[in-house]
């Protein structure tokens, strides 16, 4: 898991521990059945829209975590492709002083004995 998923499972963990005990609270409490259904019913509606709210919270957050990683991923791009070119116009620019270099050596070599 990484280092943010662990918030949730917990969060998750939490929220259906308490609706598991809020359940077996009234299930088990002294009351009519039709009271304890009624009771029941209120509050899996009440976590139901509490579970429905948190749903939402989190996929508004993991949209906005998708586009500050595709903006971010977009940043790598350019700076990485800015290194690259960088890079490699001064190899290009060293492999041709470097040409040129030897071949002015070795024009020199030839011309060694020739006077002007």
């Amino acid at each position: 898991m990484g280092k943010g998923s662990s918030g949730k499972g917990f969060v998750v963990g939490a929220a259906l521990g308490a609706l598991v005990g809020a359940i077996g609270g009234i299930l088990y409490a002294p009351k009519k059945g039709e009271e304890t259904r009624k009771e029941l019913k209120g509050k899996i509606g009440e976590y139901g829209e509490k579970v429905s709210s948190t749903v939402q919270d989190l996929g508004e957050k993991g949209k906005e975590m998708t586009r500050e990683a595709k903006e971010l991923g977009a940043e790598l791009k350019e700076k990485a492709s800015s290194s690259f070119n960088a890079v490699a116009e001064k190899v290009t620019n060293k492999e041709t002083e470097e040409k040129v270099s030897a071949d002015n050596t070795k024009t020199k070599r030839y011309f060694k004995g020739v006077k002007k």
